[in-house]
């Protein structure tokens, strides 16, 4: 998700630091994702560490696999705090489905780094990546919730890719649009058939 997310904006007009574990891995990424839509590119992909990417980016794009979320804002968490961040956090937890209620996968993460001066939003919660084409011609709506600093950029990295943004509230709704809530609440209530 997090490739093809910086394949679209990348297109759309904005320069993508692409970070990883491994400082080789990320610049390999990044030249693998410039050179897939290297006709079509209207900014720069670079690939660089997990903390280099945090260090420079305006924007931090959680795209990690969930378990591993906590581990990498540890990594990343000294670049980070204190210096104004825009978090997008489009992790997608694994619900137990026997409950009613749900933690968003956005909480846990804003209260792990516990940065008063980080922005936080959450968004693509519900689109497949094989789903996610530029242009208006495949143009779905992204449902975000976020601080209003947070939406407004996220809404932006949206519409640059010819999508519709469609804003649901603050950060308190982000459980709302977790996948999976609604049937999680759905079996608590009428069971699996």
């Amino acid at each position: 998700m997090g490739s093809r997310l910086a394949e679209l904006w990348a297109r759309g007009g904005y320069k993508v630091l692409v970070g990883s574990r491994d400082q080789l891995r990320g610049e390999e990424t990044a030249r693998r994702l410039t050179e897939s839509i290297s006709n079509q590119v209207t900014s720069s992909i670079e690939g660089g560490t997990m903390e280099w990417a945090a260090d420079q980016g305006d924007i931090i794009v959680l795209a990690t696999p969930f378990t591993a979320t906590i581990q990498v804002l540890s990594v990343i968490q000294e670049f980070i705090h204190g210096q104004h961040k825009i978090i997008l956090d489009i992790t997608n937890p694994i619900y137990d489905h026997n409950a009613i209620e749900s933690v968003a996968a956005l909480d846990l993460h804003m209260a792990f780094l516990d940065d008063p001066t980080a922005s936080w939003a959450v968004g693509y919660k519900s689109v497949f990546v094989n789903r996610l084409n530029f242009g208006s011609r495949h143009s779905q709506t992204i449902d975000i919730c976020g601080d209003r600093k947070a939406r407004m950029a996220v809404a932006d990295l949206v519409r640059c890719h010819g999508w519709t943004p469609r804003i649901r509230g603050e950060v308190s709704m982000a459980r709302a649009l977790e996948p999976g809530r609604r049937v999680a609440y759905i079996k608590q209530m009428f069971g699996d058939s």
